[in-house]
């Protein structure tokens, strides 16, 4: 193999493993951080009442029993197998607990009083924010325009690298509270930056495979969500004609290499992309060559069609 093979294929496995690599998102649920704040805060208030807790013996088993619930949630939130549903089921259980037990308290001394204020208003803020009825509906409402943004069934959070940093630069691209605009919904934008390695196959003149990196901006028909009249934690989704047949176009640029069988040469195109379906304009310069090609940017739809994969020799 020549040396300028070995570069271009040693490139796209370089590029591959990069823009594999999913990009860091913010936590919308109480993050372990938050937990721990809260702990350190409560058992600093148990740490303030006398050893022989007295009259404030209401009071230690309030806060200890605050301690305990919260370092339960610590330990789901800390697991790599939580879900956010989870989440917030302990968290509203946690929250009865505090509304109970609270309104069991009897008569509190002066510094029984003091703490449950500093519980109350200082330290509870920081997890009880994420109950909010507001808060909860944006979670979402925005969790489900986010999975259809980034292909069905796909996690958010697994944009890669580069993806997750075009956007975050670009202002219409990126999630804004409150922003009204006629490409947003809820705040998150419809427009998106790709920039992702896929297989492109050449379908005239020959059918050789390449490999390009492609890039480019893609506008996604985004449906009408809502909370489920049922169950707050789901959403209920309302789609159009173009958020579910057309989901999403876009304008691409790509650059790659072709295996014409001599070894890979160099692969530039433009193209038009149509929910995960790319068509493709695409030039050799070694060999002055055109020719239109047809890629896909996402395989998994390919699961909707196993249960007749069998007729045609399939698994």
């Amino acid at each position: 193999m020549r040396w300028r093979e070995i570069r271009v294929t040693v490139g796209f496995v370089a590029l591959h493993l990069l823009l594999a690599l999913p990009a860091a998102a913010a936590t919308a649920l109480p993050a372990v951080a938050e937990i721990d704040g809260y702990l350190v805060r409560v058992k600093g208030l148990v740490d303030q009442l006398p050893a022989p807790p007295g009259d404030d013996g209401e009071i230690r088993g309030y806060l200890t029993g605050c301690v305990e619930r919260a370092s339960f949630l610590r330990d789901l939130a800390a697991s790599p197998a939580t879900e956010q549903s989870l989440l917030f089921v302990e968290l509203k259980r946690f929250t009865a607990f505090r509304n109970t037990a609270k309104d069991g308290l009897g008569s509190l001394t002066p510094l029984g009083r003091s703490l449950l204020r500093a519980e109350n208003g200082e330290a509870w803020p920081a997890l009880g924010h994420y109950l909010m009825d507001d808060y909860v509906r944006g979670l979402v409402i925005r969790k489900a325009l986010y999975e259809r943004k980034y292909f069905e069934e796909d996690d958010p959070k697994q944009a890669n690298l580069l993806e997750g940093w075009l956007n975050s630069r670009f202002d219409f691209c990126r999630t804004r509270d409150g922003a009204q605009a006629w490409y947003r919904r809820d705040g998150v934008s419809a427009f998106e930056v790709t920039v992702r390695t896929e297989p492109v196959v050449l379908v005239t003149r020959s059918t050789d495979v390449a490999v390009v990196l492609a890039g480019g901006l893609l506008y996604n028909f985004l449906p009408a969500v809502g909370q489920d009249a049922g169950d707050p934690f789901r959403a209920a989704v309302h789609d159009d004609l173009l958020s579910r047949q057309v989901k999403r176009v876009g304008l691409r640029a790509a650059a790659g290499a072709v295996f014409d069988g001599a070894g890979p040469d160099l692969l530039v195109g433009a193209g038009v992309q149509v929910r995960a379906i790319s068509l493709w304009a695409t030039y050799q310069p070694e060999e002055t060559a055109w020719s239109l090609a047809v890629g896909v940017s996402d395989w998994r739809w390919l699961k909707r069609l196993r249960p007749i994969l069998p007729y045609f020799g399939g698994p």
